[in-house]
């Protein structure tokens, strides 16, 4: 009888600890969508936004049409191009370094393919665009204003890499 009312403790005590939210989120948070809005209006997407390592990723082309940018998919080389003003940013699916105007960077969560749709990290991307992001935790709502007093990244020559087959070692 002792062995069973400490098995069922043990199980009780288990389950408190798997059903209690995380990090101090409010259970129903973690349920809730992704929201984002591109001054103040609301973008709808295919794909819902995820979170990964802490950083949003969310539908390239959804949000960054949405800004004005041109987004192209370079099908044989699984290469994306963001381009807005004098800022262009080349990446690669599960790769964590991309080209800003020609210059190396890292992202800390390399961005992936799902649902047929490549997700990117919504604050480096909208950033390095000039735009300003907020994240407000308790609705899960990201907020990118196109605000022109944001000063974008400055222009630079891109750099002369000859080939495709250069561009993918820079980028490995």
């Amino acid at each position: 009888m002792k062995k069973i009312s400490v098995l069922l403790f043990s199980v009780c005590i288990l389950l408190n600890l798997f059903l209690q939210p995380q990090n101090g989120v409010k259970a129903e948070n973690n349920l809730q969508a992704i929201r984002i809005f591109v001054d103040g209006e609301e973008v709808e997407l295919d794909v819902p936004p995820v979170i990964v390592n802490g950083r949003t990723l969310v539908p390239l082309r959804g949000v960054f049409e949405k800004l004005g940018a041109t987004v192209d998919w370079n099908k044989e080389t699984n290469q994306v191009i963001v381009k807005n003003n004098s800022v262009e940013i080349l990446l690669e699916p599960d790769n964590f370094a991309v080209l800003l105007n020609g210059q190396v960077k890292f992202l800390d969560t390399a961005s992936r393919i799902q649902e047929d749709r490549t997700l990117i990290p919504i604050r480096f991307i909208a950033e390095s665009l000039g735009y300003k992001v907020t994240w407000e935790d308790e609705s899960r709502r990201i907020d990118i204003s196109t605000d022109s007093s944001i000063v974008p990244v400055k222009e630079t020559a891109l750099p002369t890499l000859g080939s495709s087959a250069a561009l993918t070692q820079l980028l490995h």
